[in-house]
């Protein structure tokens, strides 16, 4: 740029360049796979990943096994639910979506193709919230000797119903 540019204004062209290469390589990327018998990228990523994992997600040890992950995550006090909910978006919604299609065609609700589907994880295994703490409540509840122990159960039974708990931050 000229000396009488203003610097402000030469930065935002300077980092245009950087755009224009990346538009460009991805438009390579996306005429490459136009190419292909895949058609696009999201069809690759749908016939390699999704597919297999959509055959797998019907087992009901994969879904134990992603709430062994979700717990798993829990005790190194990681957000289970935040890195295991992806995977069950991906595997699991299509299979509920195969079932309404199912139900709108005039299959019977007892004769659904897929028995596990997303909604079973916020019915079975998120009751009372991440790690069911629900259990947790009820036993501060209930045998609590503590009578700050037993305080804290009552209070939080009520929000432990509805899913949300924070008892971490009630302790303190």
């Amino acid at each position: 740029m000229p000396d009488g540019v203003p610097p402000a204004v030469a930065n935002s062209f300077n980092s245009l360049i950087p755009a224009f290469i990346i538009v460009i390589i991805f438009s390579l990327v996306r005429y490459g796979f136009s190419l292909t018998r895949f058609e696009s990228f999201n069809q690759f990523i749908y016939t390699i990943l999704q597919q297999p994992l959509l055959s797998l997600g019907a087992n009901p040890l994969a879904f134990i096994t992603l709430i062994f992950c979700c717990s798993f995550f829990w005790f190194f006090g990681i957000h289970g639910g935040q890195i295991v909910n992806p995977i069950l978006t991906a595997v699991y919604l299509p299979l509920a979506t195969e079932n309404l299609e199912a139900l709108q065609s005039g299959v019977a609700a007892a004769d659904l193709p897929n028995l596990i589907t997303q909604s079973c994880w916020f019915v079975y295994s998120s009751i009372g919230g991440g790690g069911c703490t629900i259990g947790l409540c009820l036993c501060m509840f209930f045998f609590a000797k503590s009578a700050r122990y037993k305080q804290l159960g009552r209070l939080a039974i009520p929000a432990s119903l509805c899913g949300i708990n924070r008892l971490d931050s009630l302790l303190y």
